[in-house]
């Protein structure tokens, strides 16, 4: 206990001080308190009406990026019924931008898109269609989105090997890309996408290396890669893929690219030498001095083996003569030859090679030294299309690189079975980048009874060129004529 002076309380009251009431005290702190309320919900306020305002231009901009979309698919459907064009329908003296009107179906017009088309033309051929799609609504036609899109066809170049009959890969066979056979499949080889086959069961002779012709599912073996085996699967239309030489031959005709049949020349020449130079141009020779070698090839559709002589050896010193080169159109990189050739050498840029005989043939393709890129960005790319085979012959180097898509149109991609010392008959590894498409059954090697390569290349490597995807070399086949998208991105293209 605490007791207080008298002469304290005298003080303060002769001093007229007074003690604050309580009434006083409470009025401070609402206005305090009323002060810090309206700073919050004014703070408040404004959250929610940037929440409001910012929600207002995210949904403008989902619906100028479905506009955008719009325009793409509007362009997909346009294509099914307009294959190839580039234009909108207005012809080449319209490029664009192409704009249109985006109708809700239940509001009328509601935004537009505007489409720019470009295309990758070769030979007059339209081989991709690349489409930026802008949208916006009308009712804020500042605010837009952009969508990028890639068109095209399904080029056979997304498989790295097709044959229209059964096929057996080895071990050391080993195939980097789709492959897909419309016969039966035994794989002891290693695969990294998809292989299918359009049997479900079918019988594998003896020249596949079974024994007693047994019957075996679609795709069977020993490789590694089963999971990515499928069967039955789609047939793939070897006669769909027919393509149409003569059209081939008058492109050519008109691009000075074009070289007849080799005897049209001379009188004893058999066919022609082309090698690929660096600078993108072609030299050309007439072959006029071969040598033979025997070897034997199995024909595939009633099982036999036979013997043949090959003059495939272009004999050293003068086995040919030089013609004038050939500079090729960079519109239409296309060449059409009439007779059997022989080829080689650095491609630069996209070429088409055709070998083909009009009311006549089947020709040959032979290749007997390596093939290869200036580049390996996908700038270059090479088509090899035979009427017939495509050979690679006794005399090929030891290890081996090809670049390329081969068509064997009506034959066969590989080599023949040869055992004479000379020849070198076993060789060490072929590594092709690129596609093998043949109707027969072709190989690049031989085997014994205990499955030791005796002629051929004991190691090949199959890779597809995804680079030649979208934008193959001229007059490339496809599997259909419907456009499908093979890149999206939003924004415009790089």
């Amino acid at each position: 206990m605490i007791k207080i002076k008298t002469q304290t309380t005298k003080y303060l009251l002769t001093t007229n001080y007074k003690l604050p009431t309580s009434n006083g005290f409470m009025l401070v702190l609402v206005l305090v308190f009323s002060g810090i309320f309206i700073v919050v919900l004014s703070g408040l306020i404004g959250f929610v009406l940037q929440q409001h305002n910012a929600q207002k231009v995210k949904e403008k901009q989902e619906q100028a990026f479905a506009i955008a979309e719009a325009g793409l698919e509007y362009y997909q459907w346009f294509l099914a019924h307009n294959p190839g064009d580039i234009y909108n329908g207005q012809g080449e003296g319209s490029p664009g931008p192409y704009e249109h009107d985006y109708y809700d179906p239940e509001g009328g017009a509601t935004g537009k898109f505007s489409l720019e088309i470009d295309g990758n033309i070769s030979c007059g051929e339209v081989s991709s269609i690349n489409i930026t799609s802008t949208g916006w609504t009308n009712d804020d036609p500042m605010r837009t989105k952009t969508v990028f899109g890639r068109y095209s066809r399904p080029y056979l170049t997304e498989f790295a090997y097709i044959t229209d009959e059964n096929i057996w890969f080895g071990v050391g066979e080993d195939v980097v890309g789709r492959m897909h056979s419309n016969g039966g499949i035994r794989m002891d080889g290693l695969n990294d996408s998809l292989e299918t086959s359009e049997k479900e069961t079918w019988i594998c002779p003896g020249y596949l290396g079974c024994s007693g012709n047994p019957t075996m599912p679609g795709v069977f073996g020993n490789g590694a890669g089963w999971p990515l085996w499928r069967f039955p699967d789609n047939n793939i239309n070897f006669l769909g893929m027919v393509t149409d030489f003569s059209d081939m031959k008058a492109q050519a005709i008109s691009n000075n690219t074009y070289l007849p049949p080799s005897l049209d020349y001379l009188p004893n020449a058999k066919g022609y030498k082309l090698i690929f130079l660096a600078d993108g141009t072609i030299d050309v020779y007439i072959v006029i001095n071969t040598k033979k070698l025997g070897s034997y090839y199995l024909n595939t559709i009633d099982q036999h083996w036979y013997y043949r002589e090959l003059d495939h050896l272009v004999k050293n010193q003068n086995g040919y003569t030089p013609k004038p080169g050939i500079v090729l159109d960079p519109g239409c990189s296309l060449v059409f030859v009439e007779d059997r050739i022989w080829v080689e050498g650095e491609v630069n840029g996209k070429i088409t090679l055709i070998s083909a005989e009009i009311g006549g043939g089947p020709t040959e393709i032979i290749i007997p030294n390596n093939i290869t890129y200036v580049h390996n960005d996908g700038t270059d790319g090479l088509l090899l299309m035979s009427q017939g085979n495509i050979t690679i012959p006794w005399y090929s180097p030891y290890n081996m690189e090809l670049n390329g898509i081969f068509i064997a149109q009506g034959g066969r991609f590989g080599r023949d079975y040869y055992w004479q010392a000379e020849a070198g008959p076993v060789k060490g590894a072929l590594t092709l980048f690129g596609s093998i498409i043949n109707a027969r059954t072709g190989t690049n090697a031989y085997v014994n009874e205990n499955n030791v390569v005796v002629s051929g290349y004991q190691q090949s490597i199959n890779t597809y060129d995804r680079n030649l995807l979208t934008s193959p070399p001229p007059m490339m086949p496809y599997s259909s004529t419907q456009h499908r998208l093979i890149e999206w991105r939003e924004g415009a293209p790089e």
